[in-house]
């Protein structure tokens, strides 16, 4: 097997992070890279290269800190430039050409972000994400719920529509919903 980041891509990189536009992020456990990402950042646009992990989640961890970094930042969205059901289960979503390129035209022109450095604290910013979507244990297989111990139902899509992401909705083919505090689980077989 190879790679695609052959040694002029590896060589690319490190000039642009020379530059200050190559960042990376990574999670680290006793010491050890476990799991990460690099992107290239120019104004307020971010372009995710690609992501690693050696341990289970560990890029999952990684994106979830560059999400917390970029709306400390405002920045409103991540290049992933792929559409796979893994990224859908984070969140991503497709958009249009067009639209695409309005949204470059806007952020490519702003100031770059000088400091990437991370603090713990920007986590915070992904807690009302995660409240927004119900973004709690996605992958439930159990009949109960996590949170208030309900019983889950499986329910038709058109039963949450409203309630989730529009990517999980594209790529999630069942839905179970608990009874008592309304919150929504999904499993698919896109996964």
């Amino acid at each position: 097997a190879g790679t695609w980041i052959v040694s002029d891509m590896q060589l690319a990189y490190r000039q642009l992070h020379r530059a200050g536009f190559a960042h990376s992020v990574e999670t680290w456990i006793d010491g050890a890279l476990v799991g990460g990402l690099y992107c290239v950042a120019i104004g307020q646009a971010v372009y995710g290269e690609s992501m690693f992990a050696l341990q289970r989640d560990a890029s999952k961890i990684a994106l979830a800190a560059l999400v917390a970094f970029c709306r400390v930042h405002a920045i409103r969205s991540i290049d992933c430039q792929q559409n796979t059901g893994h990224l859908a289960s984070l969140g991503a979503h497709e958009v249009s050409r067009h639209t695409f390129e309005q949204h470059l035209s806007l952020v490519s022109g702003e100031p770059d972000i000088v400091d990437w450095t991370y603090d713990s604290r920007m986590w915070l910013q992904l807690e009302e994400l995660i409240k927004r979507f119900d973004l709690y244990d996605q992958l439930a297989q159990s009949q109960r719920c996590t949170g208030c111990n309900g019983e889950l139902h499986i329910v038709p899509k058109a039963d949450v529509v409203d309630r989730v992401l529009p990517s999980t909705l594209q790529y999630y083919d069942e839905f179970r919903l608990c009874a008592m505090c309304g919150k929504v689980y999904w499993r698919g077989s896109h996964y």
